[in-house]
């Protein structure tokens, strides 16, 4: 009897711990996605990227200078392997391309080098040089995004948990291209779980 009790209450105990860890987490999720939180995360806008750093371009050496020169603005997407919001976004990534014909799109990981996107794909796929980038560019949520000038310049920055938000970062490189300021819009800003 005692034994039942004593192993009953280890099942609460573990029980009441997941769900200490899941509200945890998902405080620090709302967190991350604040519009203060936003827009201390990441390099700000009209600072250059890191240029020189190398990464994978579906397979084979680059840097990310040779990357975002290659197109008038380039959308650099931050992701990484266990990323259940980043495995949602990829498949959008091909439709997000097709209609932005103007802007290079990128994936960049920081995990593993497996090839996702197709040689007539509309976005590439990077890996950074074990995430390197991510930590250079002060990447600290996936998926995050930031939409840069063929200079390497940021235009603007934010969280990209869907296809709206990808709009939403690119009408804001737009409007940050038209002297209109960059705050974060309030709709990029949530995260969804």
């Amino acid at each position: 009897m005692l034994t039942a009790a004593v192993a009953a209450l280890w099942l609460l105990f573990v029980f009441l711990t997941v769900l200490i860890v899941l509200l945890y987490r998902q405080f620090g999720l709302l967190y991350m996605g604040s519009r203060a939180r936003v827009e201390q995360t990441g390099l700000e806008p009209g600072k250059r990227i890191p240029l020189g750093a190398p990464i994978k371009i579906n397979g084979e050496a680059s840097t990310l200078g040779a990357v975002v020169a290659a197109a008038e603005k380039t959308f650099l997407v931050f992701g990484g392997p266990g990323c259940e919001l980043c495995a949602r976004l990829i498949p959008q990534l091909e439709e997000f391309g097709a209609e932005q014909p103007g802007i290079g799109l990128v994936y960049v990981d920081r995990g593993l080098d497996p090839v996702l996107a197709s040689e007539a794909s509309s976005w590439r796929y990077a890996v950074s040089d074990e995430g390197r980038l991510h930590d250079s560019m002060d990447v600290v949520a996936s998926p995050f995004g930031f939409v840069v000038d063929a200079a390497g310049v940021v235009l603007s920055k934010g969280i990209v948990n869907n296809a709206r938000h990808l709009d939403d970062l690119v009408a804001r490189a737009m409007a940050a291209e038209n002297g209109v300021p960059r705050a974060v819009s309030a709709e990029a800003a949530p995260l969804s779980v």
